[in-house]
Order: C-alpha cells, then structure tokens, then sequence
C-alpha cells in the first residue's frame, strides 16, 4: 500500500491508522469496517474543532419545531438557548467562543 495522507486538522497516516485500528494485515473484506473506524475518527476531530455559537443553537431550535407550531415563543426559545448555552460552559470539551449568556 503506497502513503495516503487526509489532512484535515492534523494528517492522518491511512497505514497507520489502520494498523493502530487492528486492520494490520488490510483484507477487502475489511473495507467497510475500516471506511466506518476513519469516518468516526474524522467526525469526532471535526466536532472537536467545530465552535458552538449562538446561532447554532437558535438554528437547531428553531429547526425541530413542527412546521404547525412555528410561532415561536421568544421567551420559550430563550429559555432552551439559555439552557444549552448553560450546559455547553461545563463541558470543557466543546469549543464555544460564547462568553455571555444570551439576554
């Protein structure tokens, strides 16, 4: 097998990643499993890297209301952002830029 190197963050040696993942002897047969062990790697540095800002938690409510109840309520909608916004500053491993609650 020749270098294959995904650069997204920090490169990704294939090779090595797939003998670290048990694939040290890489079969066809292996290929799905393989492709679903990079593809949560990457999504997991991905999300790591991937600030949560305010607009992205108004968005993702305002997403999951039913198209009946679209009428949002400010402060109903506020409450969850505030809520979320809450529980993203206690968990050190999601990046935010956020410092204020929202108002």
């Amino acid at each position: 097998m020749g270098e294959i190197y995904l650069n997204l963050l920090e490169p990704i040696n294939l090779p090595d990643f797939l003998d670290q993942r048990g694939y040290k002897n890489f079969k066809f047969n292996m290929l799905d499993n393989a492709a679903l062990d990079l593809s949560s790697e990457l999504y997991k540095r991905q999300a790591e890297e991937t600030p949560v800002t305010l607009n992205s938690i108004v968005s993702a409510f305002l997403l999951l209301e039913k198209p009946t109840t679209m009428a949002v309520q400010t402060t109903e909608l506020l409450k969850k952002i505030v809520l979320i916004f809450n529980y993203i500053k206690k968990k050190v491993h999601i990046k935010s830029y956020m410092n204020i609650a929202p108002q």
